[in-house]
């Protein structure tokens, strides 16, 4: 019993090191890109890492997340380094929500899904989805042709507003640098 506890309160400690994304939410929710793009991930294991932008503020956090798409439905699950389930998210057509909570997040679930897509879904799902709104992407790659863009820089705007900057690195892991909520996000492959 003691040790359930004890990895309660280190579960508690983990979600409140990232409680600072709880306002993180923007000015509204980006349009979803379409889950069944043929470039779209399928099955993916990463490593989550939360790191405010500033250096005073608390120290960074790393997540495993396991990012399942099949039939038109995201699901992530959200656990400790250790193995332990926090939370599970679901985006599909009815929204993103948690499910399987060990306790309540510090973000909403359309703040988490929104920054997952835009880290890994390919350029033209995102530019399909946004075009008539207020969001737009702009790409550095040589060719913003190249839907499986995995280097280069993307930026994310609504309306004027620079939202997030996100660099994809040559080790597969996507920096994302969300200026609206002070962090970075670093989203790695195992």
């Amino acid at each position: 019993m003691t040790l359930r506890l004890s990895w309660m309160c280190l579960a508690a400690m983990l979600m409140l090191g990232v409680i600072s994304l709880g306002g993180c939410v923007g000015p509204s929710i980006a349009p979803t890109p379409k889950l069944t793009h043929p470039e779209a991930p399928q099955t993916l294991t990463r490593l989550l890492n939360f790191e405010p932008i500033k250096a005073e503020s608390e120290p960074p956090q790393t997540l495993l997340a396991v990012i399942r798409l099949a039939d038109d439905q995201l699901r992530v699950v959200i656990a400790m380094p250790t193995g332990q389930r926090l939370l599970t998210l679901v985006h599909d057509d009815q929204g993103a929500r948690f499910t399987q909570q060990l306790m309540d997040p510090p973000f909403p679930a359309a703040w988490l899904a929104t920054r997952l897509e835009w880290g890994l879904w390919p350029y033209t799902a995102l530019a399909t989805a946004w075009q008539g709104s207020e969001w737009r992407i702009v790409s550095s790659a040589p060719s913003q042709a190249n839907a499986r863009q995995t280097r280069g820089d993307r930026d994310i705007y609504h309306g004027d507003t620079l939202m997030a900057h996100l660099d994809y690195r040559a080790d597969g892991s996507v920096l994302l640098i969300d200026h609206e909520g002070g962090y970075r996000l670093t989203i790695s492959p195992l």
